[in-house]
């Protein structure tokens, strides 16, 4: 049951019927302790396709990692149990996973010296069309990557009379 803002499920419906299916199937682990918070993500995706699982603590969230079959990761930096960036070095080990990193600091050099280590950091207000777009992009990248394939078309967004056609510049 969506609980976000009407507006929103209207945008993730309307989205979700004029997206190709690029992203079907696509599995996304979120690592947070804010079960509310993994329950809305998961309400927002599910609609674009991406199956998304969720773990509440940082052991919680490498067993499940360990178990294979994770596309993409959104992982909060802290976590009980163990911190987000530990877990992400314990990740590199045996993934190379894209993994989007949530923040609830909100601090600029946090995010700058997180930027420079490679690493993608989302504050913890982020706009759900942005992690949308991240996601995409970090998941289209890797199936790029993997498959030695072109990146695939992007059909027009359409919401009502405003068409969207993010493959031209038109």
């Amino acid at each position: 049951m969506w609980r976000g803002p009407p507006f929103l499920r209207k945008i993730a419906r309307t989205e979700a019927m004029n997206v190709a299916n690029t992203e079907a199937g696509t599995r996304i682990l979120m690592i947070d302790d804010d079960r509310t918070l993994c329950q809305l993500v998961k309400e927002f995706l599910e609609p674009f396709g991406f199956r998304v699982e969720s773990a509440f603590t940082g052991p919680d969230g490498l067993r499940r990692m360990q178990q294979g079959g994770i596309d993409a990761v959104i992982l909060d930096v802290m976590l009980p149990g163990m911190d987000g960036f530990d877990l992400l070095k314990m990740l590199r080990r045996d993934s190379d996973v894209p993994v989007l990193m949530l923040t609830s600091r909100g601090d600029e050099l946090d995010r700058i010296v997180a930027r420079d280590r490679g690493r993608r950091l989302l504050p913890k207000t982020f706009s759900t069309r942005e992690l949308l777009a991240r996601l995409r992009a970090v998941t289209r990248r890797t199936r790029s990557d993997v498959r030695g394939a072109r990146p695939a078309v992007v059909l027009p967004i359409i919401v009502g009379p405003l068409r969207i056609d993010p493959g031209s510049a038109r």
